[in-house]
């Protein structure tokens, strides 16, 4: 059985790291339609993920199929997130750092490196 305090913990770690990436794309106190774009993308899938969160836990137990689902749709905000970023062919330096943070929140154990080349 999948620990649905845990679905919650990230939940927060999700909701507390798309602030970490507005309070990013600040740094330089400008945020770039681009930017913005991500930004708004994350916050959409955030909102879906926590809806398919607060479905899987209604029940009071949340089943391997439902954390699979979970995790699809982590890689879904990642993905999407990218796509976005690398829309006009090229990501930036600062849409990258966003899409590392990003990365880093969801997997605290992913790799990141290739979006430095």
């Amino acid at each position: 059985m999948i620990d649905m305090n845990k679905e919650f913990d990230k939940l927060e770690r999700l909701k507390r790291g798309f602030e970490l990436l507005r309070a990013r794309a600040m740094e330089d106190g400008i945020i770039t339609q681009e930017e913005a774009a991500i930004l708004e993308a994350v916050e959409t899938n955030l909102a879906k993920y926590e809806k398919l969160v607060e479905d899987a836990a209604e029940d009071g137990i949340i089943t391997q199929d439902e954390k699979n689902q979970l995790i699809d749709f982590e890689e879904k905000i990642m993905s999407d997130a990218y796509f976005v970023a690398d829309e006009d062919n090229q990501v930036s330096k600062d849409e990258a750092e966003l899409i590392k943070v990003l990365i880093k929140v969801i997997d605290e154990k992913a790799s990141v490196d290739w979006l430095d080349k």
